[in-house]
């Protein structure tokens, strides 16, 4: 059992992520490509502003993806 007091104490955030079954992943890979969803990208940097976008979600202040291409 993790007590939250500290965590509460210094602000600390804690993000878990449910990983699913492969079905269910093929399931919602089939659903974004029939109704052609497309993820919003807030920020998008270059590999050598890896630092930037590491500070940029670190601050929360993103609406969508944030995203890390070799070339920008």
């Amino acid at each position: 059992m993790i007590s939250v007091v500290p965590l509460l104490k210094k602000r600390i955030k804690i993000c878990g992520v449910n990983i699913d079954s492969r079905k269910a992943f093929v399931e919602m890979s089939n659903f974004i490509d029939t109704y052609n969803i497309k993820p919003y990208i807030d920020r998008r940097f270059s590999f050598a502003q890896l630092p930037q976008a590491l500070a940029c979600m670190a601050e929360g202040k993103h609406v969508g993806k944030i995203v890390v291409m070799q070339h920008a």
